[in-house]
């Protein structure tokens, strides 16, 4: 989050964003009182990170570049492999440098 804040808009419920924030950091928050709010914010962005929530099924519906923050206590149920996803379960990996670089490309 220190590296990207000023590029960053999280999207989600005022409690998700609170909770994001006392964990992760500081971010700017855009509530979406609709779909098409949430699906237009989408739409406009270079990178979705995510975890495996309806947002991110926006995301994969538009091929947006994503990071999935795949949870493996869950049913990973929204693996869909392509070139430009992210996803930490199916590469095995959350190590910030391969995030980092994956990032680079699309921002």
């Amino acid at each position: 989050v220190n590296d990207y804040k000023d590029k960053i808009i999280f999207v989600g419920s005022p409690e998700e964003h609170k909770l994001f924030v006392d964990i992760v950091g500081e971010v700017d928050y855009y509530p979406t009182h609709k779909l098409i709010d949430l699906a237009k914010i989408i739409s406009g962005c270079k990178l979705f990170i995510g975890n495996q929530s309806f947002p991110y099924s926006f995301a994969e519906g538009m091929k947006k570049n994503c990071i999935q923050e795949t949870s493996s206590d869950l049913v990973p149920n929204c693996l869909f492999e392509r070139q430009n996803a992210y996803l930490t379960l199916k590469e095995n990996s959350t190590e910030y440098s391969k995030i980092k670089n994956f990032i680079e490309m699309y921002v």
